[in-house]
């Protein structure tokens, strides 16, 4: 019994040691990521109270318009833990001076959703957590949501200072940047369909920002036997001749996929696979006739492939 008591008590107290340990490193690692920003924020202001970058900017050739400044500056987020400390000139906003760079800690990630500070505008401000993405695998390994162990960090200024804040609340008044600089995801609308919150007007990724990207299937070829003219995409055939069209396709991370080839004259067939050929017989009773033949694909989450002008062409029957 005395031993069983030693084993309990050896148990509890390294299970305090261990859960101790892991809130005085989050408190510690979430310090030390807001201690990098301030210091950075310090430097941006400091930079903006000297002046240092006026002249730079003339020579450049920017001119100050009515009240606005001719050097304005930021603290620009270009991932989800490295940012840079820029000066931006008055009419070169896409072509910023970099004054410094850093990171976060390891561990110390910006929320999703915003960019970073920027001096000039009224507010703006960022949301760092600790442990995010480690603490979600861990939720995704065990089926258990321990998300309640993260802690996050709100970041405000006030026309450039830093202001006490509790909670981030909602602003979208920080500096503009590259998608991945927000925390989000810039799809390939042939490959992938965005979910989540979207963007626009970004300069790497103009309309395809989004809070995350899923997979969909992509038809990879659809030709046909006539062979199809690739610049036209069109098959010119006789009345009563059988079109054979073949394709080839990717189910992206599906089980499986199915889908849909549209003749363009009324009838349709199932495809299934991912590569197949089914004939059809084209008749027609004026003296020409167009038909606009389409495939279309879905996965077995009911994601449709993306309509483009690959997956399509046109038949042209001439009686």
């Amino acid at each position: 019994m005395r031993i069983l008591r030693l084993i309990i008590s050896a148990f509890l107290f390294f299970t305090i040691i261990v859960v101790g340990g892991f809130f005085l490193i989050r408190e510690l690692m979430l310090y030390w990521g807001t201690s990098n920003v301030r210091s950075s924020l310090k430097e941006m202001t400091l930079a903006k109270n000297r002046g240092s970058f006026g002249s730079q900017c003339n020579e450049l050739g920017s001119r100050a318009v009515g009240d606005s400044s001719l050097v304005s500056y930021q603290l620009r987020f270009i991932s989800s833990s490295e940012y840079l400390v820029e000066a931006v000139c008055e009419g070169f906003q896409y072509d910023p001076i970099l004054i410094s760079q850093g990171s976060l800690p390891e561990f110390v990630t910006k929320v999703p959703g915003t960019s970073g500070f920027s001096l000039n505008h009224q507010q703006s401000g960022i949301d760092l957590e600790v442990f995010e993405s480690e603490i979600n695998k861990l939720s995704e390994t065990t089926g258990f949501d321990f998300s309640f162990l993260t802690k996050h960090k709100s970041l405000v200024t006030q026309n450039g200072v830093l202001i006490k804040s509790e909670e981030l609340g909602v602003i979208n008044d920080g500096p503009v940047t590259v998608c991945s600089g927000y925390g989000y995801q810039c799809c390939n609308e042939v490959s992938h369909f965005g979910i989540g919150d979207r963007i626009t007007g970004l300069p790497d990724c103009e309309q395809s920002c989004y809070s995350a990207c899923a997979s969909r299937p992509v038809v990879l070829s659809f030709n046909s036997n006539p062979l199809l003219d690739q610049k036209t995409r069109t098959v010119p055939v006789s009345s009563g001749s059988t079109v054979q069209f073949t394709f080839v396709a990717d189910s992206g991370k599906a089980n499986s996929m199915s889908g849909i080839l549209d003749f363009g004259d009324g009838d349709k067939a199932p495809i299934s696979g991912l590569a197949g050929q089914v004939s059809h017989i084209y008749n027609c009773k004026l003296a020409r006739c167009e038909y606009d033949v389409r495939i279309t694909l879905e996965d077995n989450w009911g994601v449709k492939s993306a309509d483009l002008e690959t997956n399509k062409m046109k038949v042209i029957v001439i009686k």
